[in-house]
């Protein structure tokens, strides 16, 4: 356990990645602050045919699953995520630092799930404004963190497939 612990590979691997969480959550902190001074409210800038840019505050969680109850679902939602960013933690100080891809989803989901639990502490709510469309079909606005979940959660996905034929 104290070579994994210390592993020269291992470390620099975590320290790279725990950085990169770090750039990934500065980057969804500003892009929400920015738009949210910039746009107002449900208003929709078109970007392209099938994307705008818009400002919707989600009070529950992914599609506002919970968003119309009493305020729990706040508090409820800051407990996930710690229990969240605490498991993977876990992971990154006990987990052979050897495959890259668990690592790097890793790293999204716990820079995701922190960009979003800001918003939560902050301001009761997260800030979406990611809007893709097509004619009368509306997904749900999303903003980074929700990529950097999403995108995570592919990587951890295929980094156990790899791992099941190894």
């Amino acid at each position: 356990m104290v070579k994994k612990l210390y592993n020269p590979r291992g470390n620099y691997l975590r320290k790279y990645c725990l950085f990169i969480a770090f750039i990934l959550i500065i980057v969804d902190q500003y892009t929400k602050s920015y738009l949210d001074q910039t746009i107002k409210y449900a208003e929709r800038i078109n970007i392209y045919s099938f994307f705008d840019l818009t400002i919707i505050y989600n009070w529950g969680a992914a599609f506002s699953i919970l968003s119309n109850q009493n305020g729990w679902e706040r508090y409820f939602f800051i407990v996930i995520g710690c229990f969240v960013c605490l498991v993977i933690l876990k992971q990154f100080i006990y987990k052979q630092a050897t495959n890259i891809i668990l690592f790097l989803s890793l790293t999204t989901i716990l820079a995701g799930t922190i960009g979003n639990m800001i918003d939560r502490i902050i301001n009761g709510y997260v800030i979406d404004f990611l809007l893709f469309y097509y004619n009368d079909f509306f997904f749900p606005a999303f903003n980074f963190a929700d990529v950097y979940i999403s995108f995570g959660t592919i990587l951890l996905i295929l980094s156990e497939v790899v791992n099941k034929k190894r």
